[in-house]
């Protein structure tokens, strides 16, 4: 049942994250979003990402980023219309590098919080174990 939960919440994710991806990089809902900094939509996903599915959650929002944002690059439309033209994708592989870079760092602090607290815990019930 756990399984199944965290495969639906996943899948959920990335469907989100594709809805963000297409409003962000190809220019879904753009009269109505245009004058907002839509490139940070996405890190909210990833933090999330980070926090419910661990790395492979993590890893999987930034492929799917990447892919779309390498796609509207192409197109000429969203976050990186102007991109190839103005700097050969340079802003492109700043902006993935720094979303790659806070995702996995975020995912491996939380994963080790993680490891942290179920460490003590098992310390805590070996301790009263060997009180009584």
């Amino acid at each position: 049942m756990h399984r199944l939960h965290r495969l639906l919440e996943g899948l959920l994710l990335v469907a989100v994250a594709v809805l963000i991806g297409q409003i962000v990089f190809l220019d879904w809902l753009h009269g109505a979003l245009a004058p907002f900094a839509l490139g940070y939509l996405v890190f909210p996903m990833l933090i999330f990402a980070g926090l419910r599915l661990g790395t492979h959650g993590t890893v999987t929002i930034l492929l799917v980023t990447a892919i779309q944002a390498l796609s509207g690059a192409h197109r000429g439309s969203g976050f990186f219309r102007d991109d190839i033209s103005a700097s050969g994708l340079q802003s492109y592989w700043l902006y993935m590098t720094t979303l790659a870079t806070v995702g996995l760092a975020l995912t491996t602090y939380f994963a080790q919080r993680k490891r942290v607290a179920t460490d003590l815990r098992i310390a805590a019930i070996a301790f009263e174990c060997q009180e009584g």
